[in-house]
């Protein structure tokens, strides 16, 4: 077993290589918020995607790359004790799991001309920055992150650790926009279930979509956002594609914050503009998060950019979509602009989020004396599940009859769309038929906590 200290520059000649990614890496872990020290190392580690895009790709090549990997494992310092000790007995699993902050893969390894080793940064799970026991969730009130339990065996210890998967661009089989849909992938199984697909086989797939878009080849080649999208259809998803004009705005803030606490992945299209502004670079990343300002408006999000890394923080910049990334990358680029979101949603959801936006701005333009509104994507039986859990009484918008049984025992589709205004202390809900393109009221309460 090989331990080393992150802290030590030597950490990158572990990791293949001083890269963008693996500065990152070792910068996020060793936050204050994440305080990682040591690295632990798992030599000759199979890594499922990776085999296959070995087996599609990498096989036939005439330079020699191993078909093994590298998993780099970080653990925070004990408080007692080494953490070498930790893993010579089963006893030492619960307080492994509390070290634990999460792994990367190097794959693609091979040897440069002086023989040293270099890599690609591929899957990838770091702990979020928030502390509830699940990895995910909102902090303080201002940030929620996309997470979920990826289960890891290290010498015989089960750990789990809570986060959404990451890799870089291979560029060999991919390029941004097939990182972005592995990504956004995880989600999606985590929800729907359905089978994972390698770099190799997305990029095989989407480029055969509008074939000669990228020039004519399909390695390597980069995905334009109709291809990013004729994949999500051919993976059986409804897709909502909406445009990040100047004067939607509002419109885009309130969407990111919709369906990233809706646990949907959300792929935003960007353009690097450079200096001189005669071109620019398309790019794309997955919002993997959103902060809060003190006013409780979205202004920023966390995204997973090939480029850097997991949760890599963005503020705006006059406006949603103007981006400026707090890790001070792209300095090539005088403007980072998103262009649109696309989001992969359930089959059955056929209600736009704008026909649904639109119910709450005409709700609380006419009736309402345009309080505030939020637009919310759930499924039925969490909300119901949260009318029992935090003890809510519903009365009708109309008569103030109690409708609390009623709507507990109401037959409601898989995913509702609930249109949310806050009015004079009441939380006044309108749930719509997420599975008839018409905006279908189901029934429209008012909330009322009992004390």
């Amino acid at each position: 077993m090989e331990i080393h200290s992150i802290k030590d520059d030597s950490i990158y000649n572990i990791m293949c290589g001083e890269t963008n990614s693996t500065r990152y890496i070792r910068k996020y872990i060793c936050s204050e918020k994440i305080e990682a020290e040591f690295a632990v190392i798992e030599d000759n580690y199979i890594d499922r995607d990776f085999c296959v895009d070995y087996s599609k790709y990498y096989s036939s090549s005439h330079t020699k790359v191993s078909r093994v990997c590298r998993r780099i494992h970080f653990f925070k310092k004990p408080q007692t004790g080494d953490l070498q000790g930790l893993f010579a007995s089963s006893k030492g699993t619960a307080i492994l799991q509390e070290l634990y902050c999460g792994f990367t893969v190097i794959d693609g390894i091979s040897k440069d001309k002086n023989g040293c080793l270099k890599g690609h940064v591929g899957r990838t799970a770091l702990r979020t920055y928030c502390k509830d026991k699940d990895g995910c969730g909102k902090r303080n009130g201002k940030s929620f992150f996309h997470a979920y339990p990826q289960k890891v065996s290290l010498f015989g210890h089960e750990l789990i650790i809570n986060s959404l998967p990451f890799t870089t661009k291979d560029e060999d089989v991919g390029m941004c926009a097939t990182a972005a849909l592995w990504v956004a992938q995880f989600p999606l199984i985590e929800r729907h279930g359905g089978s994972r697909f390698s770099q190799y086989e997305i990029t095989d797939a989407a480029s055969k979509i509008g074939l000669g878009m990228s020039g004519g080849r399909r390695f390597p080649a980069g995905l334009f956002d109709e291809q990013m999208i004729g994949y999500l259809y051919e993976r059986g998803y409804e897709v909502e594609c909406l445009k990040a004009e100047e004067t939607q705005a509002e419109y885009i803030r309130k969407a990111i914050k919709t369906f990233v606490d809706a646990k949907v992945p959300v792929i935003a299209s960007l353009s690097l503009h450079r200096e001189d502004d005669v071109r620019s670079d398309g790019h794309a990343v997955v919002i993997s998060g959103y902060s809060l300002g003190d006013d409780g408006e979205l202004n920023g999000v966390y995204v997973h950019d090939d480029n850097i890394g997991p949760y890599a923080r963005v503020k705006f910049k006059n406006g949603v979509n103007n981006w400026e990334y707090k890790e001070e990358e792209y300095e090539e680029y005088s403007n980072i602009h998103l262009d649109a979101l696309i989001v992969p949603l359930y089959p059955k959801i056929k209600l736009p989020y704008l026909m649904a936006l639109k119910e709450g701005k005409l709700y609380s333009k006419n009736y309402l004396d345009g309080a505030p509104y939020e637009i919310i994507l759930i499924e039925g039986k969490d909300y119901k599940k949260r009318i029992l859990c935090e003890n809510y009484n519903l009365y009708d918008l109309k008569d103030g009859s109690d409708l609390t049984q009623e709507v507990l025992e109401m037959l409601l589709p898989r995913f509702v769309w609930v249109v949310r205004c806050n009015y004079k202390g009441l939380e006044l809900d309108i749930l719509l038929d997420s599975t008839s393109i018409e905006r279908r009221r189901i029934v429209a309460v008012a909330h009322l906590k009992n004390p």
